[in-house]
């Protein structure tokens, strides 16, 4: 995968580490910050669900020919999860040329099966696109993908591919998904939001290719079980964050600050820990403070919302 972001994922566990991290130079504590990642249960849980799909024996060969599916309400990690995913199975030498095991492409909008075909070229090492006609870049593309020993395309954001477009797409996005499972030398898992799972469902010749088993991911829950992992969540991110000290950011009263502002939502928990952590830097301050929470805390709020969060120590 190329232009690829290594997460952040060891903690600090010594003052000593701490203090070594907090004095790096400003630009690579912003990419600290950036990219700390905590594994908690549920990601965890995904990236077993990744696994098997990919190699559903350990050990064994890697699984061709199915379509699969991440789904889950936006921000709730799954882009997160897919990335590092990839990142653990990095391109690597051959005799015969590079192997691109892995290949994540996050879909949009104003994706075609053009750009798609273009971005499966630059994934997989090319330098430039030739200039050919439509189906026969397409044709290459996926040709290049069997060349390069890819295993596994990640579609992240594939609800773009499908829905609010105009039929002409949504039925050629339909025909490249399937001509990618009809490569037989590698599985497609399709990330994005529920209603996925029943577009696919009724198409099938999509169904029909492995039977999409999904993996469903969910907001951390109010339940007790619920409420703990999102504390250890919060306890895991700060002890990834470049500081002297820790900010205490799993505190009681702040942990339940943070699931009203977050709804549980994983994405907007860690918005608003790199904004406020970036105003930390800013400000020189040992750790996170409770007013750098409570200042950056207003930047999700609706018009006219009352900013009741993070007002305590």
């Amino acid at each position: 995968m190329t232009g690829q972001q290594t997460f952040h994922i060891t903690p600090y566990r010594t003052d000593e580490e701490r203090r070594v991290a907090s004095a790096l130079p400003i630009h690579e504590r912003q990419m600290l910050v950036k990219t700390a990642l905590y594994p908690y249960p549920q990601f965890k849980a995904a990236q077993e669900f990744i696994r098997r799909f990919h190699y559903p024996i350990e050990g064994g060969l890697a699984d061709t020919g199915n379509i699969g599916g991440l789904l889950g309400h936006s921000r709730t990690g799954k882009s997160a999860i897919c990335r590092y995913y990839a990142e653990n199975i990095p391109p690597k030498l051959a005799d015969d040329g590079e192997i691109y095991p892995v290949v994540y492409i996050p879909a949009a909008s104003e994706m075609t099966p053009a750009t798609m075909a273009e971005r499966i070229y630059f994934e997989t090492g090319a330098r430039s696109v030739p200039s050919v006609k439509i189906p026969t870049l397409v044709r290459n593309a996926l040709l290049r993908l069997k060349r390069a020993g890819t295993e596994l395309v990640i579609i992240d954001d594939a609800q773009f591919l499908f829905f609010d477009r105009h039929r002409k797409h949504v039925a050629e996005f339909q025909s490249f998904v399937k001509q990618l499972a009809d490569l037989n030398s590698l599985n497609v898992l399709m990330v994005g939001e529920e209603r996925l799972q029943t577009f696919v469902r009724n198409i099938d010749y999509l169904v029909g290719r492995g039977g999409f088993p999904a993996k469903h991911i969910q907001a951390m829950g109010t339940d007790e079980i619920g409420m703990e992992h999102f504390r250890l969540l919060l306890e895991g991110i700060d002890k990834r964050m470049p500081f002297t000290a820790s900010s205490r950011l799993s505190r009681a009263g702040w942990t339940y600050d943070f699931y009203r502002y977050s709804d549980g939502i994983i994405g907007r928990v860690m918005n608003l820990v790199r904004r406020a952590a970036y105003r930390a830097i800013n400000d020189g301050t040992a750790c996170i403070m409770r007013s750098h929470l409570h200042e950056e805390s207003w930047s999700e709020l609706s018009v006219g919302a009352t900013n009741d969060f993070f007002l305590e120590e």
